[in-house]
């Protein structure tokens, strides 16, 4: 016999990412990978040490992966176009980008911050009008120089 689920869990709310960088604001994606970062291991062994191998030491700084921002949207009216047109024309944008996650009420459970965040490349959909609410990225790359975690 299926045991049923009480009503308030299902269905399972998507989730909502929400980006501001520099004078953008608000702008919803449904997915995020890449907030990750990969500590630098140095191998070690001292000189007097009876064995014969290394030891794995956490060193400074890491590697910093890419983020990719999956499935936005971008209203027509939005000056994210004005920052378009500004890195077609070859203009370097590097500023912190922060992303919050939202629960369906809205309210914000955590947030990361990108340090100098610089847009990598950016996707729009196949089918990237969506009438009147906006226009529909299918993914945004971005490279970072660091991630800061808060929670709300």
């Amino acid at each position: 016999m299926i045991e049923e689920l009480p009503d308030n869990t299902w269905p399972v709310p998507k989730l909502v990412f929400l980006v501001d960088w520099g004078s953008l604001r608000n702008i919803p994606f449904q997915e995020v990978d890449g907030l990750e970062m990969v500590p630098q291991v140095l191998e070690y062994r001292h000189s007097f040490s009876p064995v014969f191998s290394t030891s794995s030491v956490p060193g400074s700084g890491g590697q910093h992966k890419p983020i990719f921002l999956k499935n936005g949207l971008v209203s027509k009216e939005s000056i994210f176009w004005d920052w378009y047109r500004q890195i077609q024309s070859g203009t370097v944008y590097r500023q912190d980008l922060t992303i919050s996650l939202a629960d369906e009420s809205g309210a914000v459970i955590i947030l990361w911050t990108l340090r100098n965040a610089s847009l990598a490349k950016l996707v729009f959909t196949d089918n990237a009008e969506v009438g009147q609410s906006g226009v529909a990225i299918d993914h945004m790359e971005v490279y970072h120089g660091g991630i800061e975690t808060n929670k709300r």
